[in-house]
């Protein structure tokens, strides 16, 4: 209750002072002259008062000015920086149109000094340019793996693309893109993410501290937003590769609407099952014995509508889906494994400046995500292959999500939002479709789908209390009604920075957060065959609370910034398969009769950011200290034991050099203590079941070796007889292939009396551990160019 006096009253009493020499309100949006696009975060002062905002997600922006004439300027990266000159006249609408800078990605800023002192505590916003610029697999631009290499980031197996972020798991992620959740962001067996970059134009990270807005996940929010389409001009990029094409298409959608209504297309295929064609057509005529084919697409499409009135509306879609089959076997008999998954979002999206300080927003989304498994055996009978047993199960979950909310600008340096949503989830853990024999009642409780209803309301009040302080205070409910039961959660949310002389700032954040869904792990392999699953009356759902602090220091003369920050989460509410548990294989239990409900979780760390924004060469240093454990009552005798992606180090350096003005080298080096897994101790031959026990102790008792990597990439960019940019890109991903560690498995040999002879008699049998790498060194080329 006193948190809630506390914004209620406290903080407005800051600026009844300045509210009483308001004179007039400037409100707008600021947008890029080229394309239309609005321009996220640009900054807006007034010389003056020396007060000022930055621009929603949507371009606008509000800001109430003191009496007396004055100056605005505006600016935002890689822009020209426009001011105006202001009188005292009633309130008014002035939109502007930014023009960009000619320069090259070397002379991106990655940063601005300002805008990052002022930035809370765990924020990363990066360009999305620089971020495509990074070396990774197969020379195809990948944000999230991008985002991979900054402080308390990273993934799991080599090449996975599941984030882990300060301790979490894939699962505590809240992944938006334009508002939609996605569900899983791994396209090729988690090689490459499942976002096309062509379609970005923003990213924001949040590691701690989150804004109230956000909720429903532990560990991180990563909030995407797609280019809206140019308003002004048709434009198109093409890119093929060896592995993989890319294809962009936007303008506006006739001549008439010019300015008003413009589409965006973007479309993305890995075309693998052409190398693989001639042996599944050998395969389907009887020539080859097995037959291995991978496709995989993903297209975004956006539409957007400017009103005359100042209002806009968005719709935004996105799929992607992949598919894997395999078969085996002679002309007697076969088996076929196939395997698809893919994530559906889609939003609606209508924003209006009600007044110049009260910016409305409303939201529909809709939110999909299925993976299928299919086993099948055929028997040659007479002249044909019949089918006599199959397998096959397609878990999914499906939301429909509404959102309102208002953004209030009551005095200059401070804004105040407030809102709620609701969410209809529907979750099918399990549909199962099978030959084998299996007990039908069960089998439909198995089956049987989950609906819950979510609904949240939140405030947030970010402030600058004096011109040294600034906060941001809020306070999420939540209420999720699933099975009859109730559950409900208030979410505290603090950050604060402290702007000190010579460029340091001081920043600290607290946040509890509670999550109502949880991740199903069958294998850590990187198989997309996970179950997401919700809380229940008898899985409760899972808690976290975090607090953070961190040192920033700017130095502007040579363009670089370096943070330390430092953090401790506590968890509970986790879950986990009981050992030896495989889900898809249990038909006599339902999930929540086969896992761990009881898990907590503690992870903290230092995280270190050195980071070079502009000039010929460019890049970071990031490294991250870091400890991450779990306890469960039933594993490990219910001590506590290191999680799985539990890494003690990990370092990160990329640097981008421009040779020439169209020439430049991107490389990056990572760096990553070992990971553990569980491993036997011993081993008993049992000689009448004909294969050797395993013995286990502790949980993840052995640590794999340490991982590291080089990747380089040469980018040429020229312009082309009919006046068109385009780039050639060659690189290498692991350039000393490096064997790096990707599984363990007991190898076992035997011991003879003399190992010269041949048939010697058998004394014993040699057990050893073998670990396995996956990617070795590889080369990649691609071509792209822009048209018009």
């Amino acid at each position: 209750m006193r948190f809630i006096r506390f914004i209620s009253f406290f903080i407005p009493l800051c600026f009844l002072k300045t509210a009483a020499l308001i004179a007039q309100t400037i409100s707008g949006f600021v947008t890029d002259s080229t394309s239309g696009e609005a321009l996220i975060g640009a900054s807006l002062y007034e010389t003056r008062s020396q007060r000022g905002s930055v621009t929603n997600k949507y371009g606008f922006y509000s800001i109430p000015l003191v009496k007396g004439d004055g100056q605005l300027k505006v600016s935002y990266l890689g822009y020209k920086t426009v001011v105006f000159n202001l009188t005292n006249a009633r309130d008014t609408v002035l939109n502007v149109k930014l023009s960009q800078v000619a320069q090259t990605l070397a002379e991106v800023n990655v940063t601005d000094k300002i805008s990052q002192q002022e930035a809370p505590l765990g924020l990363l916003n990066l360009p999305v340019e620089r971020l495509k610029s990074i070396p990774v697999l197969f020379g195809e631009p990948d944000l999230i793996k991008a985002l991979a290499l900054t402080p308390g980031v990273s993934t799991g197996l080599e090449g996975t693309s599941g984030l882990l972020v300060r301790g979490g798991t894939q699962d505590q992620n809240l992944i938006l893109l334009d508002e939609a959740t996605v569900y899983n962001m791994s396209h090729l067996f988690g090689l490459v993410s499942s976002v096309n970059p062509d379609a970005i134009k923003n990213v924001d990270l949040y590691k701690a501290g989150f804004p109230a807005r956000y909720g429903g996940r532990l560990s991180s929010v990563l909030d995407i937003t797609m280019k809206e389409g140019n308003n002004q001009s048709r434009k198109g990029e093409w890119s093929i590769g060896l592995l993989s094409s890319r294809f962009l298409r936007e303008g506006p959608v006739s001549k008439r609407l010019r300015n008003r209504t413009s589409y965006l297309f973007t479309a993305r295929a890995f075309y693998l099952g052409l190398f693989t064609l001639p042996s599944y057509i050998a395969y389907k005529i009887g020539r080859e014995n097995r037959f291995v084919t991978y496709w995989m697409y993903d297209a975004n499409l956006k539409i957007n509508h400017k009103f005359r009135d100042g209002s806009q509306f968005f719709l935004s879609f996105y799929r992607g889906n992949d598919f894997y089959q395999a078969g085996e076997g002679d002309s007697k008999q076969r088996s076929e494994f196939g395997l698809d998954w893919g994530n559906t979002t889609a939003t609606a999206r209508y924003v209006k400046p009600l007044t110049s300080k009260l910016f409305f927003r409303s939201v529909l989304t809709r939110s999909g995500y299925q993976y299928g498994i299919d086993i099948q055996g055929y028997t040659r009978q007479e002249d044909k292959m019949v089918r006599d047993n199959f397998f096959s199960s397609r878990p999914s979950i499906r939301d429909w999500t509404l959102k309102t909310g208002f953004d209030y600008y009551p005095v200059s340096n401070h804004q105040v939002r407030v809102g709620w949503e609701g969410s209809i989830h529907r979750y099918q853990p399990a549909n199962i479709r099978t030959s084998y024999e299996v007990n039908q009642q069960t089998l439909i409780l198995i089956n049987a789908p989950i609906v819950a209803k979510e609904g949240s309301v939140f405030i947030e009040d970010e402030a600058s209390i004096t011109p040294w302080i600034k906060t941001n205070i809020g306070l999420r409910s939540t209420l999720f009604n699933v099975e009859g039961k109730h559950y409900t959660s208030l979410e505290p949310r603090v950050t604060a920075n402290i702007l000190l002389p010579h460029y340091f700032t001081v920043k600290g954040a607290y946040s509890q957060s509670r999550q109502f869904i949880h991740l199903l792990l069958n294998n850590g392999v990187g198989l997309p065959n996970d179950i997401w699953v919700p809380a229940t009356r008898q899985v409760p759902p899972q808690y976290a609370r975090q607090i953070a602090f961190g040192l920033t220091k700017m130095l502007p003369e040579i363009y670089l910034e370096v943070s330390l920050e430092g953090y401790h989460k506590d968890m509970s509410g986790l879950i986990d398969y009981k050992d030896g548990v495989n889900y898809l294989t249990n038909f006599n239990e339902t999930w929540q009769e086969t896992i761990v409900k009881d898990g907590k979780g503690e992870a903290y760390g230092l995280e270190l950011f050195i980071n070079k924004t502009k000039g010929r060469l460019n890049g970071w240093l990031a490294y991250t200290l870091a400890w991450n454990n779990r306890r469960f009552s039933s594993i490990n005798a219910g001590n506590w034991y290191p999680a799985s992606f539990d890494r003690r180090h990990n370092i990160a350096i990329t640097g981008l050099y421009e040779i020439t003005p169209n020439v430049n080298l991107a490389v990056n080096w990572v760096y990553q203590s070992g990971s553990p897994v569980t491993v036997p101790v011993a081993v008993r031959e049992d000689f009448e079941l004909g294969f050797p026990v395993f013995i286990y102790r502790e949980r993840n008792n052995f640590r794999m070796p340490a991982y590291h990597r080089m990747d380089l990439t040469f980018n040429f960019t020229h312009t082309t007889r009919r006046n068109r940019v385009a780039t050639w890109s060659a690189g290498v991903y692991n350039v000393y292939n490096k064997a790096n560690p990707f599984y363990v498995d007991v190898r076992r040999s035997m011991i003879r009396e003399n190992s010269q002879v041949a048939g010697s008699p058998t004394t014993g049998v040699n057990n050893t551990l073998r670990v396995g790498s996956f990617l070795p060194i590889l080369p990649f080329v691609s071509y792209s160019k822009k048209i018009k």
